[in-house]
């Protein structure tokens, strides 16, 4: 995995811009999305949760008793700035009318993008080769620990171990590929990887976490740290949102998401609130 697609899992669970570039009004005239009969969601092909959105994209159009069809669309330019503001408002217009995978970090994104409630709440897990090893706080004091950059978990943990100074926990060096920083704890390279739950769970499915290495519990001031995961829709679309948000509501209190969370086998749980 390249440096494109572990930024993904920011901008997504895979969208989180660091910043909120200006976008031309010119850029957006004349475009309308042509209405079929579905109501069409949009997922990342490299989104750490893609096969569990899109299964929650079916379940939710069921209940709203709409046809629904699912686009999975390639990420082929750079996840930051202007350029991929200009590519979500182009599918926006486009192709979709929900885009799901969305990390709904607060004031990030520009006006005319409106956020979901969350179906998704994502926590960070450590990896580790050591079998006697049960938690994060088992791994000696000064060791190599491993962070997936351009994460919640990465910024909190680079600030926490700043301020201990000398005296700090662990020596962090950032991974920006997480295969690699798995492949790299096996090999003892670093004691022990965080990383997104989500990405850890993608890649265990795709057979590319090494048999000797195994998650354990992290420490409780980074155990409370997670990704909360919604879809985005135009703001002058904000409707569906609201019909999106009634359909999750309903999926909870069946304890549909959570079924199918479990289904999909992925490190994430049903968010409390809204």
């Amino acid at each position: 995995m390249n440096a494109l697609a572990t930024t993904a899992a920011v901008l997504l669970a895979t969208v989180s811009l660091a910043q909120n570039p200006n976008v031309q009004d010119e850029f957006f005239s004349g475009r309308l999305r042509q209405q079929g009969d579905a109501l069409v969601f949009c997922t990342w092909d490299r989104a750490a949760t893609g096969p569990l959105d899109a299964a929650i994209a079916h379940k939710s159009a069921e209940i709203l008793l709409l046809d629904v069809r699912v686009e999975v669309i390639e990420q082929d330019v750079d996840l930051s700035g202007e350029e991929m503001l200009q590519w979500i408002w182009v599918l926006l217009s486009d192709e979709c009318d929900l885009f799901l995978g969305f990390n709904l970090v607060t004031g990030i994104y520009p006006a005319w993008l409106t956020p979901s409630r969350p179906y998704l709440d994502a926590p960070y897990v450590a990896a580790v080769s050591n079998q006697e090893y049960s938690s994060l706080a088992d791994v000696p004091r000064g060791s190599l620990v491993g962070s997936q950059l351009y994460t919640q978990l990465d910024n909190i943990l680079t600030v926490n171990l700043r301020e201990q100074g000398e005296q700090a926990d662990w020596r962090r060096l950032p991974y920006d590929d997480p295969e690699m920083l798995l492949h790299h704890v096996n090999e003892g390279i670093i004691e022990a990887g965080i990383l997104w739950g989500p990405r850890y769970s993608a890649l265990l499915h795709d057979g590319l976490v090494p048999d000797g290495v195994k998650t354990v519990d992290l420490p409780p001031s980074l155990a409370s740290i997670t990704d909360q995961i919604g879809a985005m829709a135009f703001t002058r679309n904000s409707w569906l949102i609201s019909e999106f948000d009634a359909a999750i509501s309903e999926l909870i209190q069946s304890e549909e998401l959570a079924r199918l969370i479990r289904e999909h086998d992925i490190h994430a749980r049903v968010p409390n609130t809204r």
